[in-house]
């Protein structure tokens, strides 16, 4: 990934990760580096977004999860990080490339006993030479129950 942001590819990444909870949608925007909320109207239309938290940490977002306290998890596969987006709009950095991350993608909370507060993901390992990827599942305990899935 570039400096400014850009992949690089020779077009815009836009929407990307996706998540879905009582009446929201959270979307990632991949090359501007924000999560969006969007409104589910009563028929099933989109209200308008809005920007939830914006920052040079999200470029590249990709998968989003939600937990059960209204926190939102995000695996960037441009810098190789895992970050948690608090309800204030706090972003923490839970892992990176340090832990084994290798552009995460994918996330989601595991459903079986004992794994409800378990964050699974894979290492996407697009940007680097396939003699130094590392392809991966990946679990991380985050303390919290995801967000029942419909």
């Amino acid at each position: 990934m570039a400096g400014n942001g850009s992949f690089g590819f020779g077009f815009p990444i836009g929407a990307n990760g996706i998540a879905y909870r009582n009446g929201e949608l959270f979307v990632a925007n991949t090359e501007v580096g924000q999560i969006v909320r969007i409104g589910v109207q009563p028929d099933g239309s989109a209200g308008a977004p809005a920007v939830l938290v914006q920052g040079p940490s999200l470029f590249g977002a990709d998968g989003i999860a939600l937990d059960v306290k209204r926190n939102l998890y995000i695996a960037n596969s441009g810098q190789s990080t895992l970050s948690r987006i608090g309800a204030d709009g706090v972003v923490t950095t839970l892992a990176t490339a340090a832990d084994g991350l290798d552009s995460p993608s994918s996330l989601a909370f595991g459903t079986g006993r004992g794994e409800r507060k378990a964050l699974f993901f894979v290492n996407f390992a697009f940007f680097g030479p396939p003699a130094t990827a590392h392809p991966a599942l990946l679990r991380l305990q985050v303390g919290v129950p995801g967000v029942p899935l419909p």
